[in-house]
């Protein structure tokens, strides 16, 4: 009997992998990250490489690390016994065979002395361990800037004196003030006065003005938020962190342990809510401005064009000086100048491409200095793959489509929080497994990480964390006591040949145009995972029959599409009915019968589909034929302006109907489906973006929202004291008395999420019925539906109300988002579906819609 070798095996078992696991994203053989780590005072090379499905191999074998994170007392204090108890920590890792160590720093590795360093890194290569070198804080300067948030810093109320913000961290503070009744002319400016984190100025100068709306432009210092993520000042610190950092490092001598780099400039870097509109006030920023401002635009001239200024200037560098009064299309239309105080107007705020510019600059700067310090460090210190950590706050640093660093990317973890693909590690498994060539993918510990009660609570946790894609796990939590722990898990989870070629079953949608997916275990699939894709997509709204996207992965395009209504059969209209394909979420082939020269017909059950060769988006000829059913049964009900319209846009559909333009009679059909759903519907839909009255921070836009935006609240001042709290109310109509359930769409209920009450009219405020989410969480596990509860309205007009008074328990942040509201009769069950409204039927209309369209009865 012929004898199969290691590789054969291995190289077997991935084949077969790739067919389980459904239509496998293809990666060229040569396309690889590969490195040549050559040890000091060795003659010994490793070469290294990250694999097709995110694994790490080290001299041509898997490299499934299962290890501690240790961070050295001998780094913070050199005593005699500060190291005696970090050679015994060592010791005691040996002694139960767990050799894979990430070093983690107190503070920042570039504060720990050469000698300090080289002492532990000889203990640990002595003791055979394999090591990864984290950077502990990187760089720490706090970076300052102005920020530019009217939804924030906006104050209208002709009726008050005085204008008043919470600044707590304001280091000063320009003010503006326009008449709005005027076309925003400007009539004030200067700064204001701060005094004990209030800032104010007096409006006693503005009375004769027909309405006065003042701005505050505060210079603040940023600081890390309760989950270690932070922008430090990368423009200004950058030079002298590299110099004294490859300083520190040139001086060590690594052996043959040494694996990995982690974070070289700091754990999650990335942007808050501040960072996202703070605009540095610092001399190296204004240098880099004017630069990439001289690379894009060459002379002043294209960019106050591009800019929409009213004015000509003669330098860029005065114009790298300017700051928008303006941010999210709210705000002033003018430009400040904070070196001379001078504002100057802008033609069309919504034009100008100033934003587009700073976020593209920001992006390509930050870009290059975790590039830099990747490729230094390979170059000058040790040939070994660079990883970095974070969650969506950092995507936008790390290129999908070339072999820039880092090599590898790691999400954080801790004994609270069980491990899903959630808001973080899905768009991190799909950015490490859809990026070309592929990247590493390992978990480590997050800054506050607790402890594990039990062998079973961490071997189930790392288990959980390799069944979703990663190759590699350090932890810390575990006592001296309990090392064994850490041992027998390693051995549960790397003793299997196939332990690097795992990969989960998922099913990609496009981060912007999610439409009817989530993040999490596919309807009807639960052996599949949708997860976000940081890649070019487009919605397939065909409302309320069919949901979908169309998203263009590495190896092509395909459209998914969910049936809303259930299992039926559906023609699609598409270019070549001869190259089209239909599979299941696992990848399991679906029949498809050709019936028209540009007609396939299709079984959809209770899952989605996909679809590949079917062009840019498939049009389901029930979709036009569904609405047409619909607009039929709604126009009896109709006001007679109402049916006029209706019967118009239907007559128009039909017609295009019979010349088989589906999209055409669609299109045509919509607008009278949406008219006739708002003024007949049985339910309310309400979208959070838009109050009666709100004092939140801002309109955020989303497209994975309802509507494409939400009310969001993000602050960590406290409300003023003449207000008390922050609050929405919202106004409705009911067209009968009746018993009402009321549904919210936003934040879900947690510790990082500030508590809040709900009220209609004037009753008292009441908490939410249920904290747990009802339906599957959407937005990366940010949203879902809270069922408020259940209220007796009478017809007619009533205002529902949201109530925040107190920050998150863990973050100490006022965080808050309303994405959506649902008021519904108690008779009229609610499914939520993330974003999707119900069809606007009484349910007892509902079987003879679905009858008509030929639903199948379940």
């Amino acid at each position: 009997m012929q004898k199969l070798s290691l590789l054969g095996v291995i190289g077997f078992l991935f084949l077969q992998l790739s067919c389980s696991y459904g239509r496998a994203q293809a990666v060229s053989s040569d396309r690889f990250r590969t490195g040549t780590f050559r040890p000091a005072a060795s003659s010994t090379a490793f070469t290294w490489q990250v694999t097709a499905s995110n694994a790490l191999n080290w001299n041509h074998v898997p490299y499934v690390p299962v290890g501690v994170a240790f961070t050295p007392v001998s780094f913070k204090e050199g005593s005699p016994s500060a190291w005696h108890s970090d050679e015994a920590y060592l010791d005691a890792l040996k002694a139960h065979g767990i050799t894979d160590v990430l070093i983690t720093p107190p503070d920042s590795l570039v504060d720990v002395s050469p000698s300090a360093l080289q002492r532990l890194i000889d203990a640990m290569e002595a003791r055979g361990l394999h090591y990864g070198i984290g950077f502990g804080r990187g760089l720490e300067q706090p970076l300052t800037g102005f920020e530019v948030r009217p939804a924030v810093y906006r104050f209208d109320d002709p009726n008050r004196n005085v204008a008043l913000w919470q600044v707590s961290d304001a280091e000063a503070a320009a003010y503006f003030v326009v008449d709005a009744a005027a076309d925003s002319r400007l009539i004030g400016a200067g700064m204001a006065t701060i005094n004990r984190g209030v800032a104010s100025i007096s409006l006693d100068d503005f009375h004769g003005t027909a309405h006065p709306v003042a701005l505050l432009v505060p210079l603040l210092k940023l600081h890390r938020d309760a989950d270690g993520v932070g922008l430090p000042d990368v423009w200004g610190e950058f030079d002298a962190y590299r110099d004294r950092l490859l300083d520190l490092l040139r001086q060590v001598h690594f052996g043959a342990g040494l694996r990995f780099f982690l974070d070289p400039l700091g754990p999650t870097l990335g942007f808050s809510d501040e960072a996202l509109f703070m605009v540095p006030n610092s001399e190296m920023f204004r240098i880099s401005w004017e630069s990439y401002l001289s690379r894009k635009y060459g002379a002043p001239d294209a960019l106050t064009t591009k800019w929409q200024l009213s004015k000509s200037f003669s330098s860029l560098r005065e114009m790298a000086r300017l700051i928008p009064l303006w941010s999210l299309g709210r705000g002033f239309p003018y430009f400040y100048d904070p070196t001379t105080g001078n504002t100057y107007r802008v033609t069309q705020p919504t034009l100008s491409t100033w934003w587009d510019d700073f976020s593209d600059w920001r992006t390509q700067t930050l870009r290059y200095a975790l590039k830099t310090i990747a490729d230094e460090l390979q170059r000058y210190v040790a040939d070994v793959p660079v990883v970095y950590s974070g969650g969506l706050q950092s995507l936008s640093n790390v290129s999908l489509d070339d072999s820039s660093p880092p090599d590898g990317l790691a999400a954080t973890f801790s004994p609270a929080v069980p491990p899903s693909l959630n808001r973080s590690m899905a768009p991190l498994y799909s950015l490490a497994s859809l990026s070309r060539p592929p990247r590493w993918l390992i978990g480590v510990p997050a800054i506050t990480a607790g402890s594990y009660a039990s062998y079973t609570d961490l071997v189930g946790q790392l288990a959980s964390l390799q069944n979703l894609g990663f190759k590699g796990f350090f932890v810390t939590g575990v006592t001296l006591d309990h090392l064994d722990w850490i041992e027998r898990a390693a051995q549960a989870l790397t003793d299997s040949p196939i332990a690097a070629l795992r990969t989960p079953r998922v099913l990609y949608y496009p981060f912007q145009a999610p439409g009817p997916a989530f993040t999490g275990q596919v309807p009807g699939d639960e052996s599949v995972f949708w997860v976000p894709a940081p890649v070019q997509g487009i919605l397939d709204d065909w409302w309320p029959s069919f949901s979908g996207y169309t998203i263009h992965l590495p190896s092509g395009a395909e459209t998914v599409l969910v049936s809303l209504l259930g299992p039926r059969v559906v023609r699609l209209q598409v270019p070549d009915p001869h190259v089209a394909r239909a599979f299941t979420p696992d990848g399991a082939p679906v029949p498809i019968k050709i019936v028209g020269k540009d007609l396939i017909e299709v079984h959809f059950a209770n899952v989605p589909l996909v679809f590949t060769g079917v062009g840019e988006s498939p049009i389901p000829t029930e979709a036009a034929t569904d609405a047409v059913t619909l607009v039929t049964m709604l126009l009896p009900h109709a006001s007679k302006a109402d049916r006029a319209l209706g019967e118009l846009q239907r007559d128009q559909a039909q017609m295009l109907l019979r010349r088989k333009d589906y999209l055409g009679a669609y299109t045509a059909v919509r607008p009278a489906v949406e008219g006739l759903a708002a003024a007949l519907s049985p339910y309310i839909w309400i979208e959070g973006e838009n109050p009666a009255l709100d004092n939140f921070t801002e309109t955020a836009q989303n497209a994975g929202a309802s509507g494409g935006a939400y009310l969001r609240l993000s602050t960590p001042e406290e409300p003023l004291q003449i207000i008390h709290e922050y609050a929405a109310r919202y106004t409705f109509d009911v067209s009968a008395t009746g018993d009402y359930d009321i549904w919210l769409a936003g934040t879900v209920p947690g510790p990082q999420t500030s508590p809040f009450t709900w009220y209609i009219d004037h009753q008292p405020p009441q908490p939410p019925a249920t904290a747990t989410p009802v339906g599957p969480r959407y937005l990366s596990g940010y949203f879902g539906w809270i069922y408020l509860g259940r209220a007796s309205l009478s017809q007619g007009s009533h205002a529902l109300s949201i109530k925040i008074a107190d920050p998150a328990s863990e973050t100490k942040l006022y965080t808050f988002s309303i994405d959506a509201l649902l008021i519904t009769p108690s008779s009229l069950p609610f499914t939520p579906r993330t974003t999707i409204r119900p069809v606007p039927l009484l349910a007892s209309d509902m079987p003879k819609f679905l009858k008509t369209i030929g639903v199948e009865a379940k």
